[in-house]
């Protein structure tokens, strides 16, 4: 039971900016929505299994687990989110409880943010990142494999760093010499990263369609993005709709 309730707070709590009435006077989308930000360009995405990170690799939840958690954390909610994120009759639902985490965690509250942004005249620019790398830093520690594209993923392609994680780098704090070899599709998927996000920072602008309130366009991130740039209107937009 004491795992159902962490489990279920989680989703009242989530990854948000500390509201300290200081620096930060209130939530960023409601700021937005006040016309009460620096009208700067805005870049923001997720990746697209971001749950994976939280709920693999784990024993399995099975669908009375997942039913709970959504039950505790939602309340009167729940019946319409889980018709919509349908459990499993089997005893492996942490697909689905992934996939619902990326949603009401990430997802979601990023759209909500992107949406006051085009209202308000500064139209970001969104993407969702799609791959997992061959050698990736949680493998490394010992955490093990996990399936998708989970949180944190991304970070090893803004930064180019595959060669040096590989590696076994001085000063580290994990353990080192590992022997994976990056695939030559993820150092090539990073240059064209660090290209994307350097150009941004140095021109104030990306090369793909902004996220505009009629069709919430997001750059898809995947070995695609090597050759060219391919983008999806309404991403995740029913789901968070409904949330």
């Amino acid at each position: 039971l004491g795992s159902k309730i962490l489990a279920a707070a989680a989703f009242k709590v989530g990854f948000s900016p500390v509201v300290d009435g200081d620096v930060l006077k209130a939530n960023p989308a409601e700021l937005v929505n006040s016309g009460i930000f620096n009208r700067v360009p805005f870049i923001g995405g997720t990746m697209l299994n971001e749950g994976n990170g939280f709920v693999y690799p784990p024993a399995s939840i099975n669908a009375s687990v997942f039913q709970c958690i959504v039950q505790t954390a939602f309340g009167a909610k729940a019946s319409a989110l889980l018709n919509k994120f349908r459990p499993s009759p089997g005893n492996d639902n942490r697909p689905q409880l992934s996939q619902f985490m990326t949603d009401v965690l990430f997802l979601c509250p990023t759209r909500k943010l992107s949406l006051a942004l085009a209202k308000s005249g500064a139209s970001p620019w969104a993407y969702c990142f799609d791959r997992h790398p061959k050698c990736a830093f949680l493998e490394q520690v010992g955490f093990g494999d996990e399936p998708g594209a989970p949180h944190g993923d991304d970070v090893q392609y803004v930064f180019d760093n595959f060669k040096w994680l590989a590696s076994d780098p001085p000063n580290a704090n994990f353990p080192g010499g590992t022997t994976c070899v990056p695939a030559p599709e993820d150092l090539l998927l990073a240059d064209k990263v660090v290209e994307l996000w350097a150009g941004f920072a140095k021109h104030g602008k990306a090369p793909w369609p902004r996220f505009e309130t009629e069709d919430e366009r997001t750059l898809k991130i995947d070995v695609d993005t090597i050759a060219e740039l391919d983008t999806e209107i309404d991403h995740g937009r029913s789901e968070c709709e409904l949330i």
